[in-house]
């Protein structure tokens, strides 16, 4: 550790000896950028007292200077900063011979990166950026949604060398080690109220960049496509749009990700070249090279074979737009740091719209349904979480090989853009690391049967390999929703998912070695249909004309799902199915009164959804869902609280009229049961605030056990002093 003296002493030295070789530095081709890093900048932090080799750290996530893993096609910053496994900023090092004042691009690919980190957890988020050569010291704000021509607006602090020592009181205040663990940073946030307003975290920007009703990608295409198309319909245009923007997407999550070359770049040059020539082009005739490429690569649904794209005509100035603004250099959002959970809630208020056409005009606007609901509104993370814990989690204590879990199958059968069955899949792949890091880390030689399913890294740590990812999503996830689009977009979610962490040459030996596509074709695992009616309903009582948004999709799920019920079921149902309510459903009310033991007249749908989920259950499964609360208590939860009283209800986690999703006055509760009872007892919680760090451990504090023979049918009471005033009359 250096004192306040003993660093200065030193920085001191650094700046002289910088000083004494600037000019050969910039002219001489000797000093390479690796020197300037080895020689100037990691010792500047290092007199700072950061740990720059992390001497003596054990724990991985304990490592205080990390060397960003840049990959092939990698533009990521060379390094992260942090303290107490905390991220607190990155720095990008550049060579003195650039002018980091007006070469806005180094400037932007730093800030970029660390403003898609601003929708993630406070624990992995990253606020600042560092841009230096030595010769310039440059600290950026991140949090702000801005662009590249804008970027020297964030500036927090703009110093040459020679303040290393001239305000080497405020360097040792703000940069120390010490002083940044004790919060320095907080004081260099930009608060100035013309910008203030931009503070915008990138999930809510891209959706902006989407769906902005003037200037969004979908309503410029949908223009464009109804100009050049006029004889198309409204769904068909809807659903050309989705699959631009989800294949668009994909292409640059892979090249953020550093799994494939920048595809997007060749799209461009292709598109300009076409467009002296024509205002007008076919997408194919641009892109279809680079999609039948993908296509072969990665399969996995998003780049099949689609007509749709081979009928419409789009505008080449829109389509250049819309994929410059995709472009690194361009774009506010790396997709690198951006989740697939966080892009799934935005794709799941972009399916919330849909384009709506005249004779000669296209326009976007809310579903029906959506409208009536008042808008779109996603789970929580820390619901999902909770939810696939209790039931995935649960299944997954019994396993105790990579066999075991592959006989795991995870259903959610009103799906939506996928948050459940990703949050399945990333607690399946975490089990499946722990299991090979305590196999491997310690250095033991990897064996045969193991060597297709996973790597370990030179640190100990573990990664699965494509071909295991692979086989975990296609043998355990399963996933029904009566949207067309909705599924598209879980596939493409699962798909993102199923290539995290993934390596480029890993990933293309792999493909040379199974002759496999890198991702399974999920059709079989993701279908469209409509989870709560049957093909045996009684078509003369449906007036399928009344409604044309209203489509029955008939769905049998023996004969969807053939492989999960030979084994009698699901290992677990989980979702939040769709409140619909009662005055929607008049063509189907008659055979959910044949069907469902939980009809009610003025029921919301959400009941048949309960009855339905528990019924796909095998013997031992295990169904966790949230919906809303009023079934417990309103006189239409009547019939499903008879029924339900007699499955094996495990746990009621009651959230009153707390406002769990967000502008929307739905209150909700989660509901875990099994098929058939096991205990007497069941543990409820009643939740008095959302100010806490761990649902489960505020449910393990506050929770206690409800006897299910003290539930009165007429409505559910969840309180201690109930039970105690039941056991004294008895």
């Amino acid at each position: 550790m250096f004192s306040f003296d003993e660093a200065k002493a030193k920085i001191s030295g650094l700046v002289e000896d910088f000083d004494s070789k600037i000019d050969i530095i910039k002219k001489s081709g000797s000093h390479k950028e690796a020197n300037i890093e080895d020689e100037y900048i990691k010792p500047l932090f290092k007199y700072l007292n950061w740990n720059i080799s992390n001497e003596g750290i054990k724990n991985i996530a304990d490592r205080e200077f990390i060397v960003q893993a840049k990959g092939k096609f990698g533009k990521e910053p060379d390094y992260l900063l942090q303290l107490a496994g905390k991220p607190r900023f990155y720095i990008e090092a550049k060579h003195p011979k650039h002018d980091l004042f007006k070469q806005t691009k180094y400037i932007w690919q730093a800030y970029s990166y660390a403003y898609s980190t601003q929708s993630s957890s406070e624990r992995k988020k990253v606020d600042f950026a560092l841009l230096t050569d030595f010769e310039e010291f440059r600290f950026f704000d991140c949090t702000f949604r801005t662009e590249p021509d804008l970027v020297n607006n964030f500036s927090v602090l703009d110093w040459k060398y020679t303040d290393f020592v001239d305000k080497f009181q405020e360097l040792w205040d703000i940069f120390s080690r010490e002083q940044v663990l004790r919060g320095s940073l907080d004081n260099l946030y930009l608060n100035e109220k013309k910008i203030k307003q931009n503070r915008i975290p990138p999930d809510r920007a891209f959706l902006d960049d989407l769906d902005n009703e003037k200037t969004g990608w979908r309503v410029l295409l949908a223009k464009d496509i109804k100009k050049f198309n006029p004889e198309l319909s409204a769904d068909f245009i809807t659903r050309v749009i989705q699959l631009i923007i989800d294949r668009f997407v994909f292409i640059k999550v892979l090249s953020d990700r550093n799994i494939e070359e920048d595809f997007l770049s060749q799209m461009v040059e292709q598109i300009d070249r076409a467009a002296l020539k024509s205002s007008e082009g076919m997408l194919n005739d641009s892109c279809k090279e680079i999609f039948a490429r993908m296509n072969r690569t990665y399969n996995g649904s998003v780049f099949d074979l689609r007509s749709e794209l081979d009928e419409v005509k789009l505008g080449n100035r829109t389509l250049l737009s819309i994929l410059k603004d995709l472009l690194p250099e361009n774009s506010r959002y790396n997709f690198k740091q951006i989740p697939v959970e966080i892009l799934g809630t935005i794709y799941e208020q972009f399916l919330g719209k849909v384009v709506v056409t005249t004779e000669k005009r296209a326009s976007i606007d809310y579903k029906p349904e959506v409208r009536k609901a008042g808008g779109v509104y996603y789970t929580p993370q820390y619901i999902v979480d909770y939810i696939v814990e209790n039931t995935v989690g649960e299944k997954l204590k019994a396993c105790k090989s990579i066999d075991d879990l592959m006989n795991i199958k995870v259903c959610d059968p009103a799906c939506g853009s996928g948050s459940f069955l990703l949050g399945a899949y990333d607690r399946l792949i975490r089990w499946a690391v722990d299991f090979y890091y305590k196999k491997y880390s310690s250095g033991a030689k990897i064996e045969k049967k193991d060597r297709e399913h996973v790597y370990v890294n030179e640190d100990g740590s573990v990664r699965l390999t494509s071909k295991l990812k692979r086989d975990i999503l296609r043998s355990c996830i399963y996933g029904v929703d009566i949207d067309e689009q909705a599924v598209e977009v879980t596939r493409m979610s699962l798909s993102l998912k199923a290539l995290e962490d993934t390596l480029h040459d890993e990933l293309y030996d792999e493909v040379n070695l199974y002759q496999e596509k890198v991702l399974p074709d999920l059709k079989g695992n993701v279908k469209c249909g409509n989870s709560l009616v049957d093909f045996d309903f009684d078509e003369d009582r449906l007036d399928l004309k009344t409604d044309e948004d209203r489509k029955i999709q008939p769905f049998n799920w023996r004969q969807a799902f053939p492989e999960v019920f030979k084994r009698n079921g699901f290992d677990a149902v989980i979702g939040n199915p769709p409140y619909v309510r009662q005055e929607m459903l008049g063509d189907l009310k008659p055979y959910f009164e044949q069907k469902y033991n939980a009809y009610h007249g003025v029921a919301d749908l959400y009941q048949y959804f309960i009855e339905k989920g528990i019924s796909l259950l095998n013997d031992g499964g295990l169904f966790g869902y949230i919906v809303a609360n009023k079934w417990t208590r309103a006189n239409y939860g009547e019939p499903l609280r008879k029924w339900l009283r007699n499955k094996g209800l495990v746990e009621i986690i009651d959230f009153g009229d707390l406002p769990v999703f967000q502008s929307v006055t739905t209150y909700p509760c989660i509901l875990i049961s099994q098929k058939e009872p096991k205990d007497e007892q069941f543990r409820v919680c009643n939740v008095k605030t959302l100010e806490f760090d761990d649902l489960g451990q505020y449910v393990n504090d506050n929770s206690f056990m409800i006897k299910r023979g003290s539930l009165d049918d007429s409505g559910w009471n969840f309180s201690p002093e109930g039970e105690q005033d039941l056991l004294q009359k008895i």
